[in-house]
C-alpha cells in the first residue's frame, strides 16, 4: 500500500520538468505512511494486541483472527478495529515520511 501509494502521490507533486523537491519527497512520504496507517496498519495491530493481551489466560476470548474480527464487529462496531489510530498514524506518517 505504502510504495504504491508514494509513487502514486510522487507524480502528482512533480513539478513541470518532473523533478520533486525534498519537501515534497517528505509530503508523499508522510501522506503514503498514513494511508497505509489507516487502511491495513492499524487494524491489523488492534487485532494482534487482543490476541497477545489474551496469552496465558485460561478462557481466551480472541481464539481466532475471525472470532477476533466478528466480536469487534458485535461489540464496538466496525470502528472498533480503528481503535488506537492516532498514535499508529503518527508513528508511521513520520516514519514514512523520513524514510523517502
Amino acid at each position: 500500500i505504502r510504495f504504491a501509494a508514494y509513487e502514486q502521490l510522487k507524480k502528482m507533486l512533480q513539478d513541470s520538468d518532473g523533478k520533486l523537491t525534498p519537501a515534497r519527497q517528505v509530503i508523499a512520504g508522510t501522506a503514503a505512511g498514513s494511508l497505509e496507517a489507516i487502511l491495513w496498519i492499524t487494524p491489523c495491530e488492534r487485532l494482534k494486541t487482543l490476541r497477545q493481551t489474551q496469552i496465558g489466560v485460561q478462557n481466551q476470548v480472541f481464539t481466532t483472527w475471525h472470532s477476533s474480527l466478528r466480536l469487534i464487529a458485535e461489540q464496538q462496531g466496525v470502528a472498533g478495529l480503528w481503535k488506537g489510530l492516532t498514535p499508529t498514524l503518527c508513528r508511521n506518517a513520520m516514519a514514512s515520511g523520513m524514510r523517502f
